[in-house]
């Protein structure tokens, strides 16, 4: 019993040792090779390199700016891929990359080196003009849910001898898929602003002038194709009155505002009411010129409220009720445009009224959505007069803004500005011909991270422009 128990011991100690053989050591994985780097756009760069290992835990990629000698930074640490897209690079600069392999034993040798250059800011995709009559002016822009826009201008026609509203609905391409034109009881009849339902019909807002001393508020219906269900003249005799901006609330609500003054007064109130889907007033605010004198812009939030851009931004629930408000007297700003993005955070933009009217600023900023300002900033295109009208949050964060810009002694150019997510300038553009005065009304971002601004010219007509992402 004894023997059989010494031999059992042996035989295990001898299994010990057998299971006890030396771990391989881990040694250096190989270089990898063949980078390649390509623009993808304004502020990115795709890379792509061959995988020469089978034993590294990531790649590590080193980026600096070509005509920096030395300041390689580490970007990004890569496991079980070969490509990267590097992202927020500044425009039109050139940056060289190097990848390494890495495991516990170090890092591997790195590959030759390659150089791209980020492209152009503020590339034009596509360009589309169009016009409504012999003599034209644009007024809106909106965007349906197909992706394409509603565009709102004024016609004049000699035939007739007066003017007509017109209603223009564009395709994701801006070509046009059909043009109405509308001539009511006054003399001249102006579109501002569009919303389409979720029926497709398509409300606009805008005034309706007699050609002496009243002017009302204008809501017209229409269907999807295009054709009128009802328009109704809202006001007051003895009064110029504005619906300037329109949004439609989660719940289907219609929600209208602007502005209205008595005739010979100079006191404009903001002016902002519910209208139900037969146009009927459901709810009416008026507000004193010193709280809010015109309710440039709405913008519906997913909660069910809305906000409003004027004098202030300022947060509404659907029966009117203001739950809060934001000035930026001290910038003495006056808002024109309102955007909520996705997190619920809200960009407004305008401008910031100088020392005279020839000194003025663009205006961007950030809210959150209880009303607290995260950044706000002036910013300045040409040190003359700089308006930004329109504003959109992108799907990455980043932000669009447009408006015109002043050009000394050669008339006035739309302007676009791009910002980061914390309001820093990432670039910003103005185009127009000589002498003839261009501007952005608006802006709409696009599924494929792009964007689309409307605007107009002086010499007539309107223009779509698509910008690259």
């Amino acid at each position: 019993m004894r023997k059989l128990t010494f031999l059992l011991i042996i035989a295990l100690a001898l299994a010990s040792c057998d299971t006890d053989s030396p771990t391989e050591p881990v040694t250096l994985p190989n270089a990898p090779s063949e980078l390649s780097a390509t623009t993808v756009s304004w502020n990115s760069i795709s890379l792509n390199w061959q995988d020469n290992s089978n034993n590294e835990s990531y790649f590590l990629i080193e980026r600096k700016p070509t005509l920096d000698s030395v300041g390689w930074a580490d970007v990004a640490h890569v496991a079980g891929a070969v490509t990267l897209l590097d992202t927020g690079l500044a425009a039109q600069v050139s940056y060289s990359y190097r990848v390494a392999a890495y495991n516990s034993a170090g890092v591997s040798a790195f590959t030759t080196e390659a150089a791209c250059s980020t492209g152009e800011a503020g590339v034009i995709l596509w360009r589309k003009n169009f016009y409504f009559d012999e003599e034209s002016e644009t007024y809106g822009f909106a965007k349906c849910r197909d992706e394409g826009f509603v565009v709102l201008g004024r016609g004049y026609a000699s035939v007739l001898g007066r003017d007509s509203l017109y209603v223009k609905r564009m395709d994701n391409m801006g070509m046009e898929v059909w043009s109405k034109g509308f001539d009511f009881d006054f003399d001249t009849d102006k579109p501002y602003d569009a919303a389409e339902a979720e029926d497709g019909s398509i409300y606009v807002v805008g005034d309706s002038d007699d050609g002496f001393s009243r002017t009302e508020g204008l809501v017209l219906k229409l269907t999807a194709a295009g054709d009128l269900v009802w328009h109704r003249n809202i006001g007051l005799a003895n009064y110029y009155q504005q619906l300037s901006s329109i949004a439609i609330l989660t719940d289907g609500s219609i929600i209208v505002g602007g502005t209205k003054m008595r005739t010979g007064s100079y006191d404009n109130n903001g002016w902002l009411m519910k209208v139900s889907a037969q146009g009927e007033r459901v709810w009416e605010k008026t507000f004193p010129q010193s709280e809010e004198y015109w309710i440039h812009d709405i913008a519906a939030l997913p909660d069910g409220a809305f906000v409003t851009a004027g004098l202030s931004l300022a947060k509404f629930n659907s029966a009117g009720t203001r739950l809060w408000a934001v000035g930026f007297v001290d910038e003495l700003v006056l808002l024109t445009g309102v955007d909520v993005a996705d997190n619920g955070n809200i960009a407004v933009s305008g401008w910031q009224i100088g020392s005279d009217s020839r000194q003025d600023n663009g205006f961007a900023a950030l809210v959150d959505a209880s009303g607290r300002t995260i950044w706000k900033r002036a910013i300045d295109r040409s040190g003359n007069e700089d308006q930004l009208t329109g504003i959109e949050v992108l799907r990455d964060g980043e932000i669009v803004a447009v408006g015109a810009t002043d050009v000394p002694e050669n008339g006035q150019d739309a302007w676009v500005v791009r910002l980061a997510a914390d309001g820093t300038e990432l670039w910003q553009t103005s185009f127009g011909q000589p002498v003839w005065a261009d501007y952005f009304l608006g802006v709409e971002s696009t599924s494929d991270g792009g964007f689309v601004a409307c605007g107009g010219e002086s010499r007539g007509g309107g223009m779509l422009i698509k910008f690259e992402r």
